[in-house]
């Protein structure tokens, strides 16, 4: 059994309307077989004293027999014995929908099979739950935990974050709209820009209080600026937007997940996620191409003819002060004043080069119009904030970006045996895939050549690491080394195999390519 709980019940009710009895035989015609809505029929029931007739229905239809045309023709004796207008409802069976803490070997696949059993109540963890996720009432809302990172909600719809080891950051994602008036190249600050910081209403509403997940959900209104005048003010036309930002909090993480979801109807502005530090300081760590970059608070000068400013990229995480903020797709981010990191959560603009530009010399190109890239209409990023003591190694934010960004990839399936469903598709037993291991170390890619599985490396650590390739579910039979091409294999025992685990020491920074053959089990997921 595994930690399970409910989050959803799916509405029985699939249709619902009034016809004159003359024409209830005919709706047999909607069904084919036992086919009706996407599901099956399992059986009807037909009431001439209050003429109703219901159709229910599930996914497997079940062991009772069912014939249309015999049904068709009961229900025409019963409207002919009273007569007038009926009611019919098709009506599905009840429906779960449920996360569960399931373990999953790295690369394999396991199995679950759904059983009936004793419900557990939202907030109420089974014995088998460790550390769950529970919510209790704070001073302005609801507050999560799972023993790891507390999660409360300030009255400007802000968070307070605060780790088991103490680190607390008071005002994550807080937002801050400004104007833009750059182009696809560069931000541009207008002149005498009006900042938009302050929601004018909030609310908090929990949705989901454990023990595998909490969810709260957070509104915030903000009154911005529909677009920039002519002299580069932002309007005094302002736009009304709500800003919905989902909370999620799982047991056993030490972070918060953020989604964030909006409708965009202003043009020429720039919207940033601001996470305060847990402590001063004046770098940051973000990581990049096959590296964790390390910056300063000076900015860094571009090509000629552009001014510097202190805004960096980041991919899988950027780092300062114990807040790291954990990344799904490449954002740009800035560190102010060495106490609050801004993220980039929009840019509208609308020239892909602007002639006059306040942070350029010259026209980085043409100055045409990109009318959408002012993202007007729906807008969504989804982000995780990891607060924490020590530096980035020591909070291995490298693994956490990995278990973030990476979500699990699931399918419905069937299960064997005798009841329902048996005969169909069967699910496969759990197998355990091919294993990385290693403090700091990342797979970047996995493929076949030929009879080899080519795998390369990256160790992303300013220490010297160990990477552990197999497992016992798929041990390793033989290992050799090759350049990033996948050129120079040509010895098929120039790397030692013990036990079917592969030990690669790696300096670090070292990216490394080999190719393996795996043993009893060629499972690679």
């Amino acid at each position: 059994m595994v930690a399970a709980q409910v989050v959803g019940t799916n509405d029985r009710l699939l249709s619902d309307e009034r016809v004159d009895g003359e024409a209830l035989a005919g709706l047999f015609r909607r069904v084919h077989d036992r086919e009706l809505f996407g599901q099956q029929v399992t059986h009807i029931d037909l009431d001439p004293a209050d003429r109703t007739l219901t159709f229910h229905v599930a996914s497997e239809a079940g062991p009772a027999p069912f014939d249309a045309v015999v049904e068709q023709q009961r229900a025409a004796l019963a409207a002919g014995q009273s007569p007038g207008t009926w009611r019919v409802r098709t009506q599905d069976q009840v429906r779960h929908r449920v996360v569960a803490m399931v373990p999953v070997p790295a690369l394999g696949w396991t199995a679950l099979t759904p059983a009936a059993g004793e419900a557990v109540a939202t907030g109420d963890a089974p014995a088998t739950t460790d550390a769950p996720v529970t919510a209790e009432a704070g001073e302005a809302g609801p507050v999560l935990g799972n023993g790891l990172v507390r999660i409360s909600v300030r009255t400007d719809g802000a968070l307070r974050l605060e780790a088991r080891d103490g680190t607390v950051l008071d005002g994550v994602g807080r937002l801050v709209d400004g104007g833009d008036c750059g182009d696809s190249y560069n931000y541009g600050p207008p002149p005498g820009d009006l900042l938009v910081e302050e929601p004018v209403a909030v609310a908090v509403r929990l949705v989901e209080s454990g023990p595998v997940r909490g969810l709260l959900e957070i509104d915030r209104r903000y009154p911005w600026p529909a677009r920039l005048e002519s002299d580069g003010t932002r309007s005094a036309a302002l736009e009304p937007v709500l800003v919905r930002t989902r909370v999620e909090l799982h047991q056993g993480e030490p972070f918060a997940r953020l989604h964030l979801a909006w409708e965009n109807r202003s043009s020429d502005h720039r919207l940033r996620l601001h996470v305060p530090l847990g402590r001063p300081s004046t770098t940051s760590d973000a990581e990049g191409q096959f590296a964790v970059v390390q910056r300063g608070m000076r900015p860094e000068a571009g090509p000629a003819g552009e001014y510097p400013i202190a805004t960096y990229p980041a991919s899988g995480f950027v780092d300062a002060g114990g807040a790291a903020v954990l990344l799904t797709r490449t954002s740009e981010f800035e560190l102010l004043e060495g106490a609050e990191l801004a993220v980039t959560v929009l840019r509208a603009i609308g020239l892909l080069s602007r002639n006059v530009h306040p942070y350029r010399d010259e026209p980085a190109g043409p100055q045409l119009e990109t009318p959408t890239a002012q993202c007007l209409g729906p807008a969504e990023v989804s982000c995780a904030v990891l607060p924490h003591d020590g530096s980035w190694h020591d909070a291995d934010l490298v693994a956490a970006a990995e278990r973030y960004r990476h979500p699990l990839v699931h399918r419905p399936g069937t299960r064997s045996g005798n009841g329902p469903g048996a005969g169909r598709e069967v699910l496969p037993d759990p197998v355990e895939g091919l294993s990385v291991r290693g403090r700091g170390v990342v797979m970047t890619s996995l493929r076949r050549r030929g009879d080899w599985l080519e795998l390369r490396l990256v160790s992303e650590t300013p220490t010297a690491t160990t990477a552990l390739v197999g497992a016992a579910g798929s041990p390793v039979a033989m290992a050799r080394s090759c350049d990033l091409l996948g050129r120079g294999a040509q010895n098929p025992t120039d790397l030692p195999v013990q036990d079917g685990v592969l030990r690669l020491p790696m300096r670090p920074w070292q990216m490394l390519t080999v190719q393996l053959r795996l043993g009893s089990s060629t499972a690679t997921g």
